[in-house]
């Protein structure tokens, strides 16, 4: 092990521990003054603590923190799903200094490839950071660096992790994730290769060239390799942003708008999903924009997850029988997807009928409106009793990564708070 990693262990396992001391600590006070049911831990320490130290380490742990962070707040301790969320939005950029030797290193001829580049970061997440450059063309780029030694660490990392969500009691104690976590360091190790999220580049771009409502940025590959990726730079504001900015303007089409993105959002999942047999399963506000034209921009394609013709086609099944309240046909299709196993009893069945019956509510009538419909808490309440029945029996992990995206996509349309025709939609992509 190098001592550049042998330093990174240390750091984390110093980490880990202090977040466990302080966890300890908060879960005592908790039992004494009865903290879990008042709202004094707006933000847990322990949690904070361990966001910093993912933060600062970024890598496959500060990951599984961002998945922990949709995690429905029940099955977390008091105030950590307030600090873990940090982790979703607020990844800190390392330096210029810390960066150039190792573009340097990666692309020796940069500075012949690019006219210039910005030493601010734009965005900065779990495995490397987005800089604005000008390739030697003149073309606008978003040059992504990727951070160094990571590949080494990633399942040193997880085991670590694990051990410590175990023993802190942050995951259901009788249940095994184990399956759950080789999926995020198979998905993690795709990730780190920019090899391969450029192929996605140009196969996202090739499915929707010439389309009005998406772009896909073009791929620049004199100045990509497996850990620099250069794409056309757009120009657009992620979806909150988006909303927050329409929200203060008197334009009388606000509504309209928000219907038409929520209408994009949705044709795009079922596209990725039914059609693509792809599906970029990392829900991120950053990894779409809106553009001055209204189109919307689709970025990072490293969590691209590669569904089987099996898959979509169960999924499809699935969905057509949410639709049509054919509840023995659910049961069928959720017993073929391993959803539920032969040995689940009459009630744990029935629960999952009526979290399937919440699913599939915006596809009952003709309109469907997301504004204060609370459809992803609904939806969260109901599965914390399938999650108690099962004993937190961990999902099939392909189901898995399909979920956190239609969960995203969910809470996307709640925000925009649109009446869209649901049904209309999906029944261009399945046979309602």
């Amino acid at each position: 092990m190098s001592n550049q990693n042998s330093s990174r262990t240390f750091s984390f396992l110093r980490t880990l521990g202090s977040t466990a001391v302080r966890a300890g600590h908060e879960a005592i006070k908790s039992k004494i003054s009865n903290l879990a049911q008042s709202e004094k831990f707006q933000e847990s320490a322990a949690a904070l603590r361990l966001v910093q130290g993912l933060d600062s380490l970024k890598g496959a742990a500060m990951k599984v923190g961002q998945l922990l962070s949709m995690v429905d707040e029940s099955m977390l301790p008091p105030g950590w799903k307030n600090a873990l969320e940090k982790l979703q939005s607020s990844a800190t950029p390392r330096t210029w200094e810390s960066i150039e030797p190792l573009l340097a290193t990666e692309l020796p001829n940069y500075k012949k490839l690019f006219q210039s580049i910005d030493p601010l970061a734009v965005h900065a997440a779990s495995i490397g950071q987005v800089h604005k450059a000008i390739h030697h063309t003149g073309a606008h780029v978003a040059l992504k660096i990727r951070y160094p030694g990571l590949t080494e660490t990633v399942h040193s990392d997880l085991e670590q992790l694990k051990k410590f969500l175990s023993l802190t009691r942050l995951m259901p104690q009788k249940s095994d994730f184990s399956a759950l976590f080789e999926s995020v360091e198979q998905m993690f190790l795709q990730e780190l290769d920019f090899n391969k999220e450029a192929n996605y580049y140009e196969l996202y771009r090739n499915h929707f060239e010439g389309n009005v409502n998406y772009i896909v940025p073009k791929l620049y590959k004199d100045a990509s390799n497996s850990s620099v990726l250069t794409t056309e730079w757009i120009d657009g504001i992620n979806i909150e942003k988006w909303l927050r900015q329409i929200e203060i303007e008197s334009d009388n089409s606000k509504q309209e708008k928000k219907n038409a993105l929520g209408d994009k959002l949705l044709n795009l999942l079922f596209c990725e999903l039914f059609q693509m047999g792809h599906m970029q399963s990392d829900p991120n506000p950053a990894n779409f924009l809106v553009t001055p034209h209204g189109k919307l921009a689709l970025l990072d394609f490293g969590a691209t997850q590669i569904f089987s013709t099996q898959f979509a086609t169960d999924y499809a099944n699935l969905s057509k029988a949410s639709s049509k309240n054919d509840n023995a046909e659910i049961i069928s299709c959720a017993l073929k997807m391993k959803i539920l196993i032969d040995s689940d009893s009459t009630d744990v069945r029935n629960t999952l009928l009526k979290m399937m019956e919440l699913i599939s509510e915006p596809f009952a009538g003709n309109n469907y409106n997301w504004k204060n419909c609370q459809l992803a808490r609904r939806i969260k309440d109901a599965s914390i009793p399938f999650a108690l029945q099962t004993r937190f029996r961990a999902p099939p992990s392909e189901m898995a990564f399909v979920n956190r995206r239609i969960l995203g996509n969910q809470l996307f349309l709640e925000s925009l708070g649109c009446s869209l025709n649901a049904k209309a939609c999906l029944s261009q992509y399945i046979d309602l």
